[in-house]
C-alpha cells in the first residue's frame, strides 16, 4: 500500500484500525522522501492491536510518500480504517510529551529549538521500536505514573479539603 499524493513535511496522526483473527499485529510503515534520492528514509512501526482504533504520531522531515509493508497476518481487507491527520505544533507537542511522562506548558514549549523537539521525538519513537514492549511499560510505570501520582503530603491535603468539603 501507498499514498497516492506527496505529503508535505510536518506532524501528523497515524490511526489504524485492523480485524484480524490474531490479538494483535506488527504492522511497519515504511516512509520513502520523493523528490531528494540522497536523503535519508524514515521507517515508523506500530503494534496493532485487533478491533481497536491504534494511533501513533508521525514526524515527517522531508515531503514524502507512505508506504506500508504489512506484516503475514494482516493484508489489505483486513484494514478497516486507515486516517493520516495532519495537526498543528502544538496538538503533536502535547501528544508526545504527554507520552513520554513530561508536562506539556505552552508559552515554554513554543520556545523548543529544533534540536530539543528532536530529542524528545527519538523519546518517543523508540517506545514503538523496541520488541520487548513490557519494557515500555516498566519504564512508563517509573517515568509516567510516578510523576502522576501525588505525594504523601498531597494525598493528605486533598484528603483534608474533602473532608472539609464533606462537612
Amino acid at each position: 500500500m501507498s499514498s497516492k499524493t506527496i505529503i508535505p513535511a510536518g506532524y501528523y496522526m497515524l490511526e489504524l484500525g485492523i480485524k484480524t483473527s490474531k490479538f494483535s499485529a506488527q504492522i511497519k510503515f515504511d516512509i520513502n522522501t520523493q523528490g531528494q534520492p540522497k536523503s535519508k528514509g524514515q521507517t515508523f512501526e506500530l503494534q496493532a492491536k485487533s478491533n481497536q482504533i491504534n494511533k501513533r504520531l508521525i514526524l515527517l522531515e522531508n515531503d514524502s510518500m507512505l508506504q506500508a509493508s504489512l506484516s503475514d497476518m494482516v493484508n489489505e481487507p483486513a484494514i478497516y480504517h486507515l486516517r493520516l491527520a495532519r495537526l498543528t505544533k502544538n496538538f503533536f507537542l502535547s501528544r508526545m510529551l504527554k507520552k513520554i511522562g513530561s508536562k506539556f506548558d505552552l508559552q515554554k514549549k513554543q520556545n523548543l529549538s529544533e534540536e530539543e523537539i528532536k530529542a524528545h521525538w527519538n523519546k518517543y519513537d523508540s517506545f514503538f521500536k523496541t520488541k520487548y514492549h513490557h519494557a515500555d511499560y516498566e519504564y512508563y510505570i517509573r517515568q509516567v505514573e510516578a510523576k502522576q501520582t501525588p505525594t504523601h503530603a498531597q494525598q493528605l491535603r486533598n484528603a483534608q479539603l474533602w473532608m472539609s468539603k464533606k462537612r
